[in-house]
């Protein structure tokens, strides 16, 4: 696989990433009803916040032919999420 491809892979992971933190939400509210409190769910908009924004420089440098950089920026920002869920949620 070359540079781009890999890139362009590392794109879609980052949106997977967007995704699934989201709709942890619904997840969230099956499990708590009711009681379910804005605190339960800002690690989870923050953490998607985070992967947008490092969607948003993934795109930049691959649209600018920066693939490497696009492929360190997506492996640097789901270790960072990974350390992240670990010692915020658990």
């Amino acid at each position: 696989m070359t540079p781009q491809r890999f890139a362009q892979v590392g794109i879609g992971i980052l949106l997977l990433v967007i995704i699934r933190s989201l709709a942890e939400y619904f997840g969230l509210r099956h499990v708590h009803g009711d009681a379910l409190t804005i605190a339960q769910v800002t690690p989870y908009v923050a953490g998607a916040l985070f992967a947008a924004v490092a969607l948003a420089l993934t795109v930049a440098c691959y649209l600018a032919a920066f693939h490497r950089a696009s492929i360190g920026i997506t492996i640097a920002t789901i270790v960072s999420l990974l350390i992240y869920k670990i010692a915020v949620v658990g």
